[in-house]
């Protein structure tokens, strides 16, 4: 849960944390127990923090050398990827993401540079906004099988067209396939429908320039959320287990679940079972003709009994975004 950056924004109250020799050991154990007993057919690790690079050597390596072993052995394929800021991506780490099989990152943005670089910052980086496209271009040129999703979060005052030039400064026309943007409202900025004219010409001109762009949201695989999937459990630097890490559920000094020595997650209350739950089995949800576009409610707040549309948190009008989206889908 540590972070060397302090965003503004940021859901979660860093905390001085790593994860510990223990918990690790536990993670094995459960690695083990769902490729032996579960017969998973697939392993896929997501790194999240805090930033999770911080501890690269001390966690990430190690569980992932271990995964990789006793997914070979089982014949079965593994998959690693990270939510991170980009800081610590340095071209020193490229042999290592290649050699534990990252295919993919989430980084995020702030805005234009003059924006980021207030957001983001440290002693001894004239410019968190260069640095991180500088570690993304590298990693890029290095490695033609990885995908970086560069997420922009924005206000509606630091999200314009003039984003595109900057990073165009940093990232080489060849890299650009494998870059697709996506830009997110932070959830402190009030919504405004309106804006989302902005945000389709900005990705309009990304395109241009050879990026992906994320145009909607569409739901292909009849999953709402990453947190309905039954075998995705988010563990904790403690041991704790939740299942969505978008909350301050990650604090909670008596979480919802908890890892056992034998690697097994012991549940309080079935709570794992409402997050299996058809989130979109309630009145607002049945009687909206975009269903099962969106999947239905956050199941964050179905397990907690709230109707909330997740699309009245957003800049984007559904009719629209479903038009942009068909209108770019060649």
């Amino acid at each position: 849960m540590n972070c060397n950056y302090k965003c503004w924004y940021c859901i979660q109250n860093h905390i001085p944390s790593m994860m510990s020799q223990e918990t690790i050991t536990r993670i094995k154990k459960h690695i083990d127990y769902m490729i032996d007993e579960r017969n998973i057919t697939s392993l896929h690790i997501e790194w999240f923090g805090g930033e999770p690079f911080m501890y690269f050597k001390q966690v990430i390596a190690p569980i992932s050398e271990y995964a990789i072993e006793k997914c070979d052995k089982a014949k079965i394929p593994f998959l690693n990827s990270a939510t991170t800021n980009g800081y610590f991506l340095s071209s020193d780490k490229i042999k290592d993401l290649k050699r534990l099989k990252f295919s993919g990152f989430q980084i995020t943005l702030d805005g234009d540079k003059g924006n980021h670089d207030k957001v983001k910052f440290q002693n001894g980086c004239d410019s968190a906004f260069v640095h991180t496209l500088g570690n993304i271009d590298k990693i890029l040129s290095a490695l033609k099988d990885m995908n970086i999703v560069l997420r922009i979060n924005y206000t509606h005052k630091t999200l314009t067209n003039k984003i595109v030039s900057q990073i165009n400064e940093y990232i080489s026309p060849e890299n650009r396939k494998q870059l697709t943007i996506t830009p997110k409202k932070v959830w402190q900025e009030s919504v405004d429908k309106n804006f989302q004219s902005s945000t389709i010409s900005i990705l309009d001109e990304f395109n241009d320039y050879g990026y992906n762009a994320a145009r909607m949201e569409i739901v292909d695989n009849f999953v709402p959320c990453y947190a309905n999937r039954e075998y995705y459990n988010a563990i904790n630097y403690n041991g704790g287990v939740v299942k969505c890490t978008a909350c301050n559920d990650l604090y909670e000094s008596n979480p919802p679940g908890q890892l056992q020595e034998d690697g097994k997650i012991e549940w309080k209350n079935n709570f794992d079972k409402l997050y299996q739950e058809e989130s979109y089995e309630n009145p607002k949800c049945l009687n909206c003709k975009y269903l099962p576009v969106c999947m239905g409610i956050c199941p964050r707040d179905h397990a907690r009994k709230r109707n909330y549309c997740k699309m009245d948190a957003q800049d984007s009008n559904i009719e629209t975004s479903l038009i942009d989206f068909i209108e770019h889908c060649k």
